[in-house]
């Protein structure tokens, strides 16, 4: 099965856990900190692809992934979030790497006592860089954009330990350096414990594409799985 589709399963397994489960917590229990910062680190699965999802020709390879996240309150209902994402991954011959840091400034509110949601404009900027030593004999290139879009999701706490998170959202990029400019949808969910209340572990998974605007039949796809600790306050 195609890592796109099993990582699509995941997710919605996740986010149907979450609205199936109700809250368990008491009112004086604090669930959730909107105030977070979380590192981890896992598994990445890279896919170039071309032509269509299901006849084209395709690539992949397995590596590993790195990320760190924070969010911020910085008055009732806006929120600042600050991401970063590495992933790598060999294809054949060729080394892959993609880092991506983000920017974010939004609102969220509240669902019932305890759950929120939230929307976000976002600025981003990604890197990817490919080296062989078979192929070019080192660094291939550097390709770069930046970029904006804007993205949403959902935090449910379910109790005074678990919570969980969905979120998606669509960035654009500009063209760069003779490169084309890319679209990027993506989509995440993660399940967390409070192993006390201010700090938490837990498991994230992350898939997202990269388009090229001038030719939908090119697209890299990366997909992500980080276990994670979380400091809340």
């Amino acid at each position: 099965m195609r890592t796109h589709w099993t990582l699509a399963l995941a997710l919605g397994a996740v986010s149907a856990a979450a609205l199936l489960t109700a809250p368990a917590a008491n009112a004086q229990d604090a669930p959730y900190s909107v105030n977070y910062v979380s590192i981890g680190g896992g598994l990445s699965d890279i896919t170039e692809r071309f032509g269509d999802h299901f006849f084209g020709n395709s690539s992949s390879g397995n590596g590993s992934s790195l990320g760190a996240d924070a969010r911020f309150s910085l008055v009732p209902g806006l929120i600042l979030d600050l991401d970063y994402g590495r992933d790598q991954a060999s294809i054949d011959d060729l080394d892959v790497t993609r880092q991506q840091g983000e920017v974010s400034l939004g609102y969220m509110g509240a669902i019932g006592m305890y759950s929120n949601w939230y929307v976000e404009g976002v600025y981003a900027h990604v890197q990817f860089r490919r080296s062989s030593a078979s192929i070019c004999g080192g660094d291939c290139l550097t390709e770069q954009h930046d970029g904006g879009g804007v993205k949403a999701g959902f935090v449910w706490p379910v109790s005074p330990q678990w919570y969980f998170n969905l979120g998606a959202g669509y960035l654009g990029f500009g063209a760069h350096d003779g490169y084309q400019g890319l679209g990027e949808p993506f989509v995440n969910a993660s399940v967390g414990f409070k192993v006390t209340p201010e700090v938490s572990l837990g498991v994230r998974a992350e898939y997202a594409a990269y388009i090229d605007r001038n030719n939908n039949a090119l697209e890299e796809d990366f997909a992500s799985w980080r276990a994670f600790v979380s400091y809340h306050f």
